[in-house]
């Protein structure tokens, strides 16, 4: 049995995904024994994992959790694993485009049936394997109170309140002041 003396520090059933949406780097922490079950990750038999056994076995971390856990429709690199004090936390990076992505953690279905996978507010356990994130959807621009025809009415307005105040003054800057402030409110309509 793999694990060390703090290992109650990790709740054994739990695996904990976090993406960093600025980096795109996931994490998943979980316990040396839940990882043991995914991957043969003790390299020298000796029933102690160390950080040289997750280094010598990273083809197989790659095969038994990365592949069984893909983040679509993502590229995945820089795979890594290291040994923290209860647990192993494992990272990976990614390059995915803007919209929806989603994760299917195969590995619940062998793992025993009280698994599951906290990825955020969403928890995977069972047959509901998969999680969905969606990034980098732009929200559109908020759309101003009034429609289109309201600000071609305010506009016709103040085209024509510009227009009757240099008929009545003859003054420029009569004309120019109620252009600015028509400018003001038509923007002001819009947004």
């Amino acid at each position: 049995m793999l694990a060390s003396a703090s290992a109650a520090a990790h709740v054994a059933d739990e695996i904990v995904v976090t993406l960093d949406e600025a980096t795109l780097t996931e994490t998943l922490t979980l316990t040396a024994d839940t990882l043991a079950m995914l991957a043969p990750i003790d390299a020298d038999a000796d029933g102690e994992l160390t950080q040289a056994d997750l280094d010598a076995r990273r083809a197989a971390l790659v095969a038994g959790v990365w592949e069984q856990a893909k983040l679509e429709p993502c590229t995945r690199s820089a795979e890594s694993a290291s040994l923290e004090p209860g647990y192993v936390e494992l990272k990976a990076r990614f390059q995915c485009p803007p919209g929806e992505l989603s994760q299917e953690f195969r590995w619940l279905m062998v793992l025993p049936p009280q698994y599951r996978v906290i990825a955020g507010d969403q928890v995977a356990h069972g047959d509901q394997r998969t999680v969905h994130l969606r990034r980098g959807v732009a929200e559109p621009p908020p759309r101003g109170r009034f429609g289109p025809l309201d600000v071609a009415a305010a506009a016709l307005i103040v085209a024509g309140a510009v227009g009757a105040a240099y008929k009545r003054t003859r003054w420029p800057g009569a004309a120019l002041a109620l252009f600015a402030l028509g400018f003001w409110l038509v923007h002001r309509l819009l947004v």
